[in-house]
């Protein structure tokens, strides 16, 4: 019997910069979540039901969201699980996602590149601890 192939655990670190509210934050969000998990993302956010779009934030944040540096307005830390997207506002729930599902169709570039977006790198982290 031939040895199995193990899966590696792939990252990205998404660091907003420029004119978001973001800057200066930096997200780590997985890259190879398993497709039924991104079927499942897709799906809740094709509904117009308010209970489909809790349970993806939800699922987003079980899945995807590794770890951040978010700090409440009393500079408590905001943590990611069970459902950290929950706990922030609109605009950067929004942006991270986005910057997610960018990350997902791309291959890492050298950082100090710039893109338009305020996300200006995405580098691909071998697991490092982090959880």
């Amino acid at each position: 019997m031939e040895k199995g192939f193990q899966l590696q655990r792939r990252l990205a670190r998404l660091i907003f910069e420029g004119n978001t509210p973001l800057v200066g934050a930096e997200v780590m969000v997985r890259l190879n979540v398993p497709l039924v998990d991104v079927l499942s993302l897709q799906e809740y956010d094709e509904s117009t039901e308010v209970k489909d779009h809790l349970a993806m934030l939800k699922l987003f944040s079980e899945k995807v969201l590794v770890s951040w540096n978010l700090e409440d307005d009393e500079g408590q830390p905001i943590p990611t699980q069970p459902d950290g997207m929950l706990r922030i506002p609109t605009e950067e729930t929004v942006l991270i996602i986005s910057g997610w599902v960018e990350a997902l169709g791309k291959v890492p570039s050298p950082l100090g590149q710039k893109s338009s977006d305020g996300i200006t790198s995405l580098e691909a982290q071998q697991p490092t601890g982090v959880s």
